[in-house]
This record gives structure tokens, C-alpha cells and sequence, in this order.
């Protein structure tokens, strides 16, 4: 980390040499390793690294930026003459500005590395892939596991200014994942499962691999049903799946620009009162102490027992609006607002009770296709799942598609489950009168 912080003032320092009024200077650096299996054997094998420099700096009034692998004083001018000219070239009026006043900022302090993580061999790493295909394996009607592998990754951030802020963050993590192909009287299904996380004795490959083949065989025989409104139990992950493709309307710099139906309607009712929505950069294994401008991150809602509160802001949007930044800058050179870990609180009913308390309906376990709009709300997604008879889950269903509105979506949850699925930071909702097209 010396030589970083050593490469970053240097960068600093010429860049007021040359007539930059400020500046900033980020350096990523990450390293990973990817093992995937195919039929008992080492399929693919991959170890990578990585590091980035991203420069900002404003240059005669304009914020100017660039980027480049390579860190070496040799690198530094060439880096500043391509910010000068990005920023010559720059038509915008509201300008992006460095951060200055970060003393006083309340920065988490975040352990997010775990030495005994990165102590995990490979041949450990490679064993526990060759478990999970071996159970998957082990049922008699799956055929195939098509994809099977486990991965591990660290990366560090320094960011730096010429106002005097100095920020690192460390970080790491792993994962394991597997799919299985099922046949079945012609029928093909597939599916999957998969874990990720900083302990590595919470890993278990064989359940992992049971999971994935009672996700894929359980759906062997699904049938459509009849077209009709039906109530439905969106599963933890596919709810995921689907508040993924929305997160965009809490985002200020949609707003701003009229992209997202939420503009100044902070303060309305917009969902189900047992509907709680937040942003959390502080979540366990999770954590985020800083954003891509280096202010402080904190957890807030979004959405509290049904109210918006509040926009997703970096310092420009926020001052746009008269507010001040939530902590949710992202990227580098060019930066947005991004969720850093958006997380629906859980209610107090587990999968079953809700299937109870929904009677007949059907439970959805996988959304998917390009139907969905997060400007108007409006979505027509491919789902499967199981039709649900007096509290049990039944027949599977397969060739359905389940359409409507996602801000009228939100105001008809029932339910919201107590089964939040780390690794998707969500639990399964109950949501009624939702139209189905089926047969």
C-alpha cells in the first residue's frame, strides 16, 4: 500500500503542478482465482489480478478524468493530458466537485478482510467443487451438471485528494456454485444453487448440491395453468431478481433527469405499510465504509413502513436537490449513484406461514426476460414456480407469465416473510391480485 499512496501524491502533486485547480486519484487493486469442474476434472482454472488508476481533477473550471493500468511515475503526465483533454472538451454545466469536507465525517471502521479466508488452499477449494458435482450427480435423473466451480477474491481502494483525504478499505470474499440438468419423460429442467461469503466453514458443498438437485427435479412436470388474477408468493431470490430491475427509480440522478416515476414524491405512500426498504453499506460481511467521493456511507431507508423517504444522492445530485449526499456515489471517473447493499427488512412469517395465510395462489420461484420497465413500472416477466392449494405447495408450473405494475406491485404486499436470504439481501413477499397468462 506504500507504493500506492507513494504513486498517488506524486500524481497529486504534479497534477497542481500543471494547473489543476484540485484533484482526486483512486487506485483499485483486486487479484482473484476461478476454478470451475466438468465430469470429475479441473475444467478451467484461472488465477488474474488486476489495478487501476482513476484520476478526476478540475482543469479551467471542468472536472477532467482519466484512467490506466499502468502505475509508474512515467505514467503520471500521460494520465494528466488526457484529463486536460477530457476536460476541454466537456459541454456540461453542472459540474461534478471534489470532496473537501470530509473532517468530521463518521467513517466505519470496517474489517472486511479475513486472513483465514485467504488461507483456504486450492486444493480445498478444488476438493469442495468436486463435492458439489459429485452430489449433484449422485440423483438419478439428473444428467448433467452443466456449470460447477468456486471462486475467491480480494481487492483494496485508495483514495486520495489534494484537500487531504486519505481513505483505504480492504476487502474479501468467496463462493461456490452449481447447476444440475433433469429429464423426465422428455421434459428438460434445469437450476441451480450457490453460496458466497468471508467464512469458509459455512460452505457446504453437499448441501449445496442437494439444494440444486431439489430445485431442478422438484420442477419436473410442471404444467401451465389457466390465465386468471391469482395471489402469489414471490420466493426470496426471485423477489430479488425483480426489486433488482427497479432499483433504479430510488437513484437521484434518475430522477433528476425524469426517469423515474418517484420524482418529489418524498413523503407519499407508496407501498404496504409492512413494507420496509434499505440501503445498508454497514450490513454484516457486507460492509461499504465509503463511497466513490469518500464520504462516509450509513444505513437508511429508502422506503419506511410503506413511506419514501428519500433518493439515493452523490454529492452532485445532492446538492442539485438541496440535500445532502446519502453516501451512494459510484464508479470512478465518471460518477453515478449506486445502492451499495439494498435490503428488504424481514417480517416475522416464514415460507410456510405465508403459503398458509395465502390459502390458494401459487408460489414463484423464478422470474425472468427483458419485460420490464423501471420508467413506467410496468413488467411481463417468464416465471415458474408451484400452484399452492389450501397452504401446500403442489403441482409445478412452468410457462407462465405474470405481468403488471411495480409500484402498484408494491402496494399490494400482503406479507413479508421472515426468510431473508443473505446472499440477495431479501425475503419471500406475499403480494395479491397479480394477473397471470398461462393457458
Amino acid at each position: 500500500m506504500d507504493k500506492l499512496i507513494n504513486f498517488g501524491s506524486q500524481l497529486l502533486e504534479r497534477a497542481l503542478q500543471r494547473g489543476f485547480a484540485d484533484a482526486e486519484v483512486a487506485i483499485d487493486s483486486g487479484e482473484s482465482q476461478s476454478i470451475q469442474i466438468l465430469k470429475g476434472e479441473i475444467d478451467k482454472y484461472q488465477n488474474s489480478q488486476s489495478r487501476r488508476v482513476s484520476f478526476r481533477g478540475t482543469y479551467q473550471g471542468k472536472m477532467g478524468q482519466a484512467g490506466s493500468e499502468w502505475i509508474d511515475e512515467a505514467a503520471i503526465d500521460i494520465i494528466l493530458d488526457e484529463a486536460m483533454g477530457n476536460a476541454a472538451v466537456i459541454e456540461e454545466e453542472e459540474q461534478h466537485t471534489l470532496f473537501r469536507d470530509f473532517v468530521g465525517e463518521n467513517y466505519l471502521e470496517v474489517d472486511g478482510f479475513r486472513p483465514a479466508l485467504a488461507e483456504v488452499s486450492t486444493e480445498t477449494r478444488i476438493a469442495a467443487a468436486l463435492q458439489m458435482e459429485k452430489t449433484v450427480l449422485g440423483s438419478a435423473e439428473v444428467v448433467a451438471s452443466d456449470w460447477c466451480g468456486t471462486s475467491y477474491g480480494e481487492g483494496s481502494t485508495l483514495l486520495m485528494n489534494t484537500y487531504g483525504l486519505k481513505l483505504t478499505h480492504r476487502s474479501n470474499g468467496a463462493g461456490g456454485h452449481v447447476s444440475a440438468r433433469a429429464v423426465r419423460g422428455g421434459q428438460t429442467k434445469t437450476g441451480g444453487e450457490g453460496w458466497n461469503g468471508k467464512d469458509w466453514s459455512d460452505f457446504d458443498p453437499v448441501k449445496i448440491g442437494e439444494k440444486a438437485v431439489y430445485e431442478t427435479v422438484s420442477l419436473l412436470g410442471a404444467k401451465q395453468v389457466a390465465s386468471g388474477t391469482y395471489n402469489i408468493v414471490l420466493r426470496n431470490d426471485a423477489f430479488a431478481s425483480m426489486l433488482g430491475r427497479y432499483s433504479s427509480v430510488f437513484l437521484a440522478d434518475r430522477a433528476q433527469k425524469g426517469l423515474s416515476l418517484l420524482a418529489g414524491r418524498e413523503g407519499e405512500t407508496i407501498a404496504a405499510e409492512c413494507f420496509t426498504l434499505m440501503d445498508s453499506p454497514h450490513y454484516k460481511d457486507k460492509e461499504v465504509p465509503f463511497d466513490s467521493e469518500g464520504v462516509a456511507t450509513y444505513d437508511k431507508a429508502i422506503v419506511e413502513k410503506g413511506v419514501f423517504k428519500t433518493f439515493l444522492h452523490n454529492r452532485k445530485t445532492a446538492a442539485k436537490d438541496g440535500v445532502k449526499s446519502t453516501g451512494n456515489a459510484g464508479g470512478r471517473g465518471s460518477i453515478g449513484v449506486t445502492p451499495m447493499n439494498m435490503n428488504v427488512m424481514p417480517g416475522t412469517q416464514s415460507l410456510d406461514q405465508m403459503l398458509s395465510q395465502m390459502g390458494d395462489g401459487l408460489l414463484i420461484t423464478d422470474v425472468e426476460g427483458a419485460g420490464s420497465n423501471p420508467i413506467s413500472g410496468d413488467f411481463s416477466l417468464i416465471a415458474e414456480g408451484f400452484v399452492v392449494t389450501g397452504g401446500k405447495r403442489g403441482q409445478p408450473v412452468e410457462q407462465i407469465t405474470i405481468a403488471g405494475n411495480f409500484f402498484e406491485f408494491l402496494k399490494n404486499i400482503a406479507a413479508v416473510g421472515s426468510d431473508l436470504r443473505e446472499d440477495c439481501l431479501s425475503p419471500s413477499v406475499l403480494v395479491k391480485g397479480v394477473s397471470v397468462a398461462g393457458s
